[in-house]
């Protein structure tokens, strides 16, 4: 539960996130995606500031459901404002307990358009069908999603079902009938989404024909995170802390008015953002020859 958000010195609150569904992690959230409705993100030198970012939240582990998980603590990832969170690859465990710094530089490759590559920035149906989940944000091409769509698409043809630990994206493209249907799960003791998959990353050749639009990106952009860490929180804000838990609408433990100083140790942790320069590193594809080169190198034609 987000207790307090401040950027550049201003308060936010969490009508600045956008939802998204996670296979792995369930409901997360994204501050400042780039909304359909909007024309522009907000900008690290907003309201005159350095671009930092103050997350302050509360775990309620109490309420974590036995058995199905052995850690406490939130996952979290920088990424580019367009990009859907590869959150289960990219995410990086945030432990309880203390305050995170994470500092990021920010990297950008541009690859030449045709006829120069076969990259691609054209969204096909099945992402689409994907991104219509997520109505108001304004998510692009990504390949990493493609070729975990089109290995679902591979899955449902050969067992009639597709991965169940992917149920936040059912909606698969039947490339022969070119309809979008819901998937059904398969059952989690079966092995034959597991094969399935493993045969299909495996084999250029159905590669080729399940995956063939799944192009590399023409820009691809990467954030490179440093971490450190203080102890959190301090003894001042406690109280603080007590009085916005015991004001919730999340039920407390049952040993809350004895224990409630050891709760907060260790379901607190906070968050700050910050970038390591205002520079962008950006590597742009030049092409080695173009048809002047070529003509002038080859030498006249008669």
């Amino acid at each position: 539960m987000l207790i307090k958000c401040v950027f550049n010195d201003k308060v936010c609150s969490t009508s600045d996130f956008t939802s998204f569904s996670s296979s792995s992690y369930g409901l997360c959230y994204t501050f400042n995606a780039k909304l359909k409705n909007m024309t522009d993100v907000r900008k690290s030198n907003e309201y005159g500031g350095s671009g930092k970012l103050e997350l302050n939240f509360y775990v309620h582990s109490h309420q974590y459901v036995p058995y199905i998980t052995e850690d406490i603590g939130m996952i979290g990832m920088v990424h580019d404002n367009t990009q859907f969170p590869m959150i289960k690859f990219a995410g990086r465990a945030l432990v309880t307990g203390f305050k995170h710094r994470m500092t990021y530089a920010k990297k950008t490759i541009f690859y030449l358009r045709a006829p120069y590559s076969t990259c691609n920035d054209e969204t096909p149906p099945i992402m689409q069908a994907m991104f219509n989940n997520y109505p108001d944000v304004e998510y692009v091409y990504s390949e990493d999603v493609c070729y975990d769509l089109c290995t679902e698409v591979y899955t449902y043809y050969m067992c009639g079902c597709i991965d169940p630990k992917q149920w936040n994206a059912r909606s698969i493209l039947l490339s022969q009938t070119e309809t979008i249907i819901v998937a059904p799960l398969c059952n989690i003791s079966d092995t034959c989404y597991t094969q399935a998959a493993t045969v299909l990353m495996n084999s250029s050749i159905l590669l080729e024909e399940y995956c063939s639009y799944c192009s590399q990106q023409c820009s691809i952009t990467d954030f490179i995170v440093k971490s450190s860490m203080w102890k959190a929180p301090a003894a001042w804000l406690m109280d603080d802390i007590k009085n916005f838990v015991e004001n919730s609408e999340i039920l407390l433990p049952t040993d809350w008015s004895v224990n409630w100083h050891s709760h907060i140790q260790s379901d607190y942790l906070s968050i700050e953002l910050v970038h390591e320069s205002i520079f962008v590193e950006n590597y742009t594809q030049t092409p080695a020859m173009g048809p002047i080169t070529a003509l002038s190198d080859v030498g006249d034609i008669k």
